[in-house]
């Protein structure tokens, strides 16, 4: 039987599909469809979206034409920017950039989707693509060139569950005393307070401060790396900008010998080059850290990045007793606490004695209470 036909939708003249059709300022807009229900859908939504002012046509703008446009009014970090692009450039614009806005289906985009978990990349990375993609295209919905986003709520893959690398003292004092004396008060610092090598970076010298009874770390600034060059700015979210008053009064001690002997004022970075250069992320893990962790001895020093010695500040932490999520978040820089449960719960005890303790109690009292004749027996 076939379907009730509808004004504008007709089956395509090849034979194959079916194809909406309107008439826009004397001109005819069409579409070709698999399925006739999808044609009728795309010629209503038109219809109604020209009565609200909007020009159906619009939607026949290329991807890649809307990506430039959208691109050109972003207002993000340099380094956001350039890892945007670069999944434009590899994963992006090869697939959509000659695509008509509205011929992206959700079907589509699946598809896409699928393309990418088949070529290797990792369920993170494909996340992260298809974030940036509906992001752009979500700029379209909202200026009224598309009815819906096709990139939205789509089946990704999921990303597995992996228990954070983290540094034992004994690996990071072994990583200690494999790199050069120049650089190995960082390691100390950083299993104290947490530190992103970033903000380790940034730090200055008047960032640490005696505030009693203990040392403190003000982190102010990050430092990134961009086209080459080393960018001083602030951290990426409020919440980077915190104290942390986790440094022990040895390390405290080491940060003092340290600024005196090289004569630092409180705003000389506290970590620098031998020459006085900038610390840079990138070429501090390749030049310090790398060479250090590999001939350290450590196990598994394949997945040891500095990042190892964060994770290891907060299980250091957690060992001493402090089991508070929000006040970790705090030091460590995290919007929300529940960013602490997830990369770190698995390293929080489970102390339920209060629990059981209680349990006991209760049952004890239920037991002398029937002893006692104040529990009526049944039967």
């Amino acid at each position: 039987m076939s379907p009730r036909r509808v004004t504008g939708v007709r089956a395509h003249p090849s034979g194959v599909g079916w194809q909406a059709r309107m008439m826009l300022d004397g001109r005819s807009l069409s579409r070709t469809f698999t399925h006739y229900e999808e044609a009728v859908a795309w010629r209503s939504s038109q219809v109604v979206r020209r009565g609200r002012g909007a020009d159906p046509s619009s939607g026949r703008t290329l991807f890649g034409d809307h990506w430039d446009q959208w691109r050109a009014g972003l207002i993000r970090r340099p380094g956001t920017l350039a890892r945007n692009d670069s999944a434009y450039r590899t994963y992006i614009g090869p697939r959509w950039r000659r695509t008509p806005l509205d011929a992206i289906t959700r079907a589509h985009c699946q598809e896409w989707v699928g393309e990418l978990v088949a070529v290797g990349l990792a369920p993170a990375t494909v996340g992260r693509v298809v974030r940036i993609t509906a992001t752009c295209v979500q700029a379209a919905v909202d200026d009224d060139v598309l009815e819906r986003n096709p990139f939205r709520r789509l089946h990704l893959p999921e990303v597995p569950d992996e228990e954070s690398r983290y540094l034992t003292v004994d690996e990071a004092h072994a990583i200690e005393s494999a790199m050069d004396e120049h650089w190995s008060l960082v390691v100390p610092f950083a299993m104290d307070t947490g530190l992103r090598i970033s903000e380790l970076c940034g730090l200055q010298v008047g960032d640490v401060t005696f505030n009693r009874p203990a040392w403190v770390v003000h982190v102010r600034r990050i430092v990134t790396e961009e086209s080459g060059r080393a960018v001083i700015g602030p951290p990426k979210t409020r919440a980077g900008i915190r104290v942390v008053p986790t440094l022990t009064p040895a390390v405290a001690d080491r940060v003092a010998a340290h600024i005196a002997k090289r004569g630092l004022s409180p705003t000389d970075q506290l970590f620098s080059g031998p020459l006085g250069g900038i610390m840079r992320p990138v070429n501090w893990r390749g030049r310090v850290w790398r060479p250090a962790v590999d001939v350290s001895g450590i196990a598994d020093p394949d997945v040891a990045t500095p990042h190892s010695m964060r994770h290891g500040a907060v299980a250091r932490w957690i060992e001493a007793g402090v089991v508070d999520p929000y006040k970790m978040a705090r030091w460590l820089g995290h919007r929300s606490p529940a960013t602490v449960t997830a990369l770190y719960g698995h390293l929080i005890p489970e102390d339920t004695t209060w629990l059981t303790t209680r349990m006991a109690a209760e049952s004890d009292a239920a037991e002398a209470r029937a002893r006692s004749g104040g529990v009526r027996k049944i039967g």
